[in-house]
């Protein structure tokens, strides 16, 4: 499994684009505001490229993580740089924030903009390709983003070779706000979804 054939990459990135739309959709409605979402990149890379597919890893980051559990085990990422953060809790609860520094409310807040974002992207896979997909109780930290990278790859099991990345870029339309969320299959996992993409195209 050394890259994605064309139609495989082309049906997840319309999926991942029919959850992505979803979301910010659903983020939309939360804020009263359009939410717009780049098309998402897709790529299946080497377990130890991830960290460079993401950013700085010296980069200080806020992130809601979130578990995959069911069919197709994996790891659900958003993530925001501190001021994009802030900018997103002040919007979500109507308080203006002076001292930069998450409270408990803030950290309620975007970990539910992590629950709608994995929701309508995993509600989008499991419809198409028949999975049951149940996502888990977000957690939050603020911390460098190669704590979280090694913490994930910790969680994706020391087996691991090359993984599904799936990246989305979603900001407000004033360009105040942006963030990315990632989603993280395993090998196993991803040889799951591409033979049900591959059954879904024989079809």
């Amino acid at each position: 499994m050394d890259q994605l054939e064309g139609m495989e990459k082309d049906i997840l990135i319309e999926i991942a684009t029919i959850g992505s739309g979803n979301a910010s959709m659903a983020l939309s409605k939360m804020l009263s505001k359009k939410f717009e979402v780049k098309v998402p990149m897709l790529k299946l890379i080497p377990i130890e490229k991830i960290s460079e597919m993401m950013g700085d890893s010296e980069q200080v980051i806020t992130v809601v993580l979130i578990k995959i559990i069911g069919d197709v085990p994996g790891t659900m990422m958003l993530l925001f740089n501190p001021e994009n953060a802030i900018k997103l809790t002040e919007q979500l609860t109507g308080r203006t924030k002076r001292d930069g520094i998450l409270d408990e409310a803030d950290r309620s807040a975007l970990k539910e903009v992590g629950n709608i974002l994995s929701g309508s992207a995993l509600n989008a896979l499991a419809d198409f390709l028949d999975f049951t997909l149940v996502q888990s109780i977000p957690d939050i930290a603020t911390d460098m983003l190669s704590a979280v990278i090694n913490t994930t790859i910790a969680d994706l099991g020391e087996t691991a070779d090359k993984v599904l990345l799936l990246e989305t870029v979603f900001r407000d339309e004033e360009n105040t706000v942006e963030g990315k969320y990632y989603l993280l299959f395993d090998p196993k996992s991803t040889r799951v979804i591409l033979d049900a993409v591959k059954k879904k195209i024989a079809k």
